[in-house]
């Protein structure tokens, strides 16, 4: 039992290192981009500007989870519409539109449902 707790501290302390490795690497570089592009005085304020955007932003998700749960941030942001559907939603697996052929050829085993498509085209 001992030489398995042992092993599993060995992973964790492995595992840990890359990943504070790339913390502090990727603070580096943007705080490199941050000043190649602006002046070293603006830094100190967009950090507590960033810090007070996201702390906002966390207490704002923790009031809304409690009462609606994650469905209420499925909507937010608002995603663009799918441009592969046309306005009824009729885009084959390949993410085309049908065409008219391939509605009348599809639906040639019942040619009821043929002539549905056809009137409800017009």
């Amino acid at each position: 039992m001992e030489q398995a707790r042992e092993r599993a501290a060995s992973i964790a302390f492995l595992t840990s290192i890359p990943m504070v490795a790339q913390l502090i690497g990727g603070r580096a570089v943007r705080d490199a981009l941050f000043l190649a592009e602006y002046d070293a005085v603006l830094l100190p304020r967009v950090m507590l500007a960033a810090a007070a955007l996201s702390l906002g932003g966390a207490v704002s998700v923790g009031r809304v989870m409690p009462t609606h749960g994650p469905s209420a941030l499925e909507k937010f942001p608002p995603r663009p519409p799918d441009k592969r559907k046309d306005c009824r939603g009729l885009a084959n697996s390949e993410g085309r539109r049908r065409d008219a052929h391939e509605d009348r050829t599809r639906g040639s085993e019942n040619p009821e449902s043929a002539e549905a498509h056809t009137d409800q085209r017009e």
